[in-house]
């Protein structure tokens, strides 16, 4: 499957959010293993962008980076900065993904809080996270 740099961009950090979500051993497992995978396909991602970063960081006379009040860099080109970014994540990832959809189940196991008992709950998630993984899962 092709997908953008922007997929790829976001979904490392959805998966981490979905594996905080109990599931059954086997989804767990498949989940775990995406994230794995779309971690290590953003590093390229991520060192293009740290370069674009540095290379619109503005400096002081002893080059040191300036930073605004919020903690973040000044940028000297905002607007060009902007448009070499959303270039980078507009592009389509240079791996061909071959892997399964993980399937997630409509419900997971729960203990009732009042009596103890074990029972099946609605398996529930983030609209954000289902839609940063929509390529990579089955609901």
């Amino acid at each position: 499957m092709r997908v953008k740099n922007m997929v790829v961009w976001l979904a490392p950090g959805a998966c981490n959010a979905l594996g905080q979500v109990k599931l059954p051993v086997k989804t767990a497992l498949a989940v775990a293993k995406l994230g794995i995978t779309l971690a290590e396909l953003r590093k390229p991602i991520e060192e293009v962008r740290v370069k674009l970063v540095t290379e619109f960081t503005a400096r002081d006379e002893k080059g040191k980076a300036q930073v605004d009040a919020q903690g973040g860099v000044v940028l000297t080109d905002k607007e060009a900065f902007n448009k070499a970014f959303n270039e980078l994540m507009d592009a389509d990832c240079d791996t061909d993904l071959v892997m399964p959809k993980v399937k997630l189940p409509e419900t997971v196991s729960a203990t009732c809080d009042k009596c103890h008992h074990n029972m099946d709950r609605p398996l529930e998630i983030e609209p954000i996270i289902l839609q940063q993984l929509e390529p990579f899962i089955e609901v």
